[in-house]
This record gives structure tokens, sequence and C-alpha cells, in this order.
């Protein structure tokens, strides 16, 4: 049977708009959790199957029926990963840096609604977010190591904001460690009093609360192996 050469140019202008449809494969790993009451932030690296760049992307995933379901929120930041978060008055303030090949660009989310951000710059260039705090209603100060390739004495500086996080100066060369006043950010990890993450035999994670004494699965991310990957 033959194909008329009108056919193939319709099939070859439509194909496109029906694949916009179809969801990208990806592959997801588990590296923070945060929760409050029924709310659940799933702080993930997720790595598309079909990409050019295989860098994986930090991507946040909330729950608000005490992680049974999950809807991807926040901007989808590649080559990233969230290291910090600060809760206040039902707000979530969370900061990061891209750490794909170096650290570089540490950057905040500042809440704009409960599950929603907008990112903001601490600092251009190689650097490490060592530490961020809140020192008064919007005022933020963030220690940052500058990273030199001439020099391997590497400094630590102090970066402020004053309105909440949305621009950021130079203040200085950091001296005491720790010594700023002010509420610190807490460290995001894998487990805290009433969560945790644990990783499956098949390469996948399970998101686990502690309920009566005992941890019980509530969410089973599997693994997904993208086509090709050798097992």
């Amino acid at each position: 049977m033959s194909i008329s050469p009108f056919r193939v140019f319709l099939l070859l202008v439509c194909l496109p708009v029906f694949l916009q449809g179809v969801p990208k494969a990806e592959k997801s790993e588990g590296k923070g959790i945060w929760a409050r009451g029924q709310t659940v932030f799933l702080f993930t690296k997720v790595r598309p199957c079909i990409e050019e760049s295989e860098i994986p992307s930090a991507q946040i995933l909330v729950s608000t029926d005490g992680g049974w379901s999950w809807t991807k929120r926040g901007p989808r930041i590649e080559g990233s990963d969230f290291e910090f978060l600060y809760e206040r008055k039902g707000e979530v303030w969370i900061a990061g840096s891209h750490t794909a090949e170096f650290g570089a660009d540490p950057f905040i989310l500042v809440p704009t609604s409960l599950f929603n951000w907008n990112r903001y710059t601490i600092h251009e260039g190689p650097s490490y977010l060592e530490r961020i705090a809140f020192q008064k209603k919007s005022q933020l100060i963030a220690r940052v190591r500058h990273i030199n390739t001439f020099d391997e004495n590497w400094k630590e500086y102090i970066h402020k904001s004053v309105d909440g996080g949305r621009s950021w100066s130079l203040v200085g060369p950091g001296t005491k460690r720790g010594g700023e006043p002010g509420v610190v950010f807490k460290r995001i990890g894998r487990k805290i009093p009433t969560w945790r993450i644990v990783d499956e035999s098949d390469g996948g994670f399970a998101v686990q609360h502690l309920e009566r004494g005992a941890w019980r699965t509530v969410s089973a991310f599997a693994s997904t192996p993208c086509p090709g990957d050798r097992h």
C-alpha cells in the first residue's frame, strides 16, 4: 500500500503536536523530606530519559494528604540541589546551589504562596552556600564560600538581603564561623522525626511515616530505567 506525499507531509507536521501530550520518561531520586501536619515536601533529583543533557534537576514534590498523592511544585532547577529550609507562619523558604561539576550560584526560593516560589540568586559565580539565617522580619544573611581556582584557601563572605531574599549585597569577609545572629535555616535531610526516605532494592525509593512506633510505607517510587540503560 502506498502513502501519498500529502499524507506524509501531514504526519510530519502533526507528529510533534501529538508528542507534546506524551509524558517524558524520567528517573527520580529522593534527596530530602519535610512535613508539617498532612503537608509533606519531597525534595528529589530528576533526570529525563530523552534529553541531550543527562544532568539531573532539583524538583519539589508536594503532598497535602499525608504522602498518598504528589504534585510537582516550584521551579525545576537543572544541575542543582535543595540544601536548606526555613518555615515561618506556614510559608517555606528553600535555599540551595548549583552542584553539577562544581559549586556555583547559590540561590533562594522565596514563597509567593504556600506551594509556589520565585528563585533569586544570592551570589553569582563558583561558590558554596555554607549557612543562611533570618535576622529580622525581612532581613536574611548568608555565609558563602567563594571558590578561587587559583588559590586553595577559599574564603567565606557574608551576603545580606533586606527584602526577604529578593536582592542580595556583599557585606564583606566572614569572621568567626557562625557568629552572625539569627534563626538558622535547617539542612534538608532524608529523615525527620516522623518521616523518612529509604532506598529500595530495585533502585527506587519509598516514603515512610512513623506510626505507633513502626515505620510504614506511604508512597513508593519505583525505579523506571531509561531505554538503553544497562542492567
